[in-house]
């Protein structure tokens, strides 16, 4: 989903099946305070991912305008470029110095709940020891300009969970004049209107969702993901309001029911089937064992009834040598016993054919 949003924002278009690696957005740097006060502390920036094998993209989200974000930026970005964007090391022979390349990630902002003085874009005038400026300038999506059939058109998918936030500022309004006797009514229909509005976009949401996964776009869990993410945005901004969100999650539990049934058709199908084939595997296991034990089995039997017909043939032999040299019936027992091991009565048993 990170790829339709890159093409949106830096306008880069990558084929679908393209590595994407997840990079640290931890960094810990040295900052010097008010009176020289030092210290050490961990920066975080929100995402920062590597996309085939040398393009690198960082986006921070931004719920308010102002503040220092064009100089958070800046920093965030010098501390990538220095982990992730050294590119090469040369010295220069004449002067004997090191000339380094250091390339810098392609950044964006992400404001969530924009509004008409939001600007496009973010900078920062640095000016060098030379008297030379370099503008660095950050690109701002602002999110709550999308419709959710702008977001389908665009596969920007990744955006829906944010949607409800272009409630937010309506809804504080209306929670400030509820408190007052004489303005309840008016806020009563404001907030009716902005429950209507604010169900009517979760629906569309869900609708998206649903011809999404249809398409192949999105994945069944994926598609479950985002649903349960636009809810949590909506129980985060419409706490106050418990109506408004039994209205919200009514909307929502039948496409995580409906999610929940079809994993749960899956995992008994998926199961069965792993069923059957470890019971045909565990059946051809036991029939090549019985093969292989009837084969021994015959071919010990085999070798028994041939080693006792030699041990036959060599008795006969013998008493035939015996008769041979006149021995008497008992000289000829005892030279079996004798010889072969026989006992009596098997002694005797052999020289009753002769």
């Amino acid at each position: 989903m990170l790829l339709p949003l890159i093409k949106e924002i830096f306008r880069k278009e990558y084929p679908a099946g393209i590595n994407i690696k997840m990079l640290s957005t931890e960094y810990v740097v040295s900052k010097v305070y008010e009176h020289g006060e030092k210290r050490i502390e961990s920066v975080r920036s929100d995402l920062l991912i590597q996309v085939g094998s040398k393009d690198i993209y960082h986006m921070e989200c931004q719920m308010k305008q102002g503040g220092n974000i064009a100089i958070r930026m800046l920093e965030y970005d010098m501390n990538i470029a220095l982990v992730h964007g050294l590119e090469w090391v040369e010295i220069a022979k004449a002067s004997n110095t090191y000339k380094h390349r250091l390339k810098f990630p392609k950044s964006a902002i992400l404001y969530l709940d924009n509004t008409k003085n939001t600007p496009d874009a973010e900078s920062c005038v640095i000016v060098f020891p030379d008297e030379t400026e370099y503008e660095y300038r950050i690109p701002i999506l602002k999110i709550q300009d999308y419709t959710p059939e702008m977001i389908e058109e665009k596969n920007l998918n990744i955006l829906l969970p944010f949607l409800p936030i272009r409630f937010k500022r309506k809804f504080e309004s209306i929670l400030k004049t509820m408190d007052s006797p004489i303005r309840f009514e008016k806020a009563r229909k404001k907030m009716e209107a902005l429950k209507k509005d604010l169900t009517k976009l979760v629906a569309n949401c869900i609708i998206i969702i649903n011809r999404e996964e249809e398409n192949g776009t999105l994945s069944s869990s994926t598609g479950a993901d985002i649903v349960e993410l636009i809810g949590k945005t909506c129980d985060y901004l419409f706490s106050k309001e418990p109506e408004l969100l039994r209205e919200v999650h009514e909307i929502m539990e039948p496409a995580i029911k409906l999610l929940s049934e079809e994993l749960k058709e899956q995992n008994e199908a998926e199961f069965k089937l792993f069923s059957e084939k470890l019971i045909e595997q565990k059946e051809a296991e036991i029939n090549l064992i019985r093969e292989t034990l009837e084969k021994q089995i015959i071919s010990q039997q085999d070798e028994i009834d041939q080693k006792n017909m030699q041990l036959n043939q060599h008795i006969r032999n013998c008493i035939l040598q015996c008769k041979a040299d006149g021995k008497t019936k008992l000289q000829t027992e005892k030279m079996l016993q004798m010889i072969f091991s026989l006992d009596s009565k098997v002694t005797k048993e052999m020289l009753e054919g002769f």
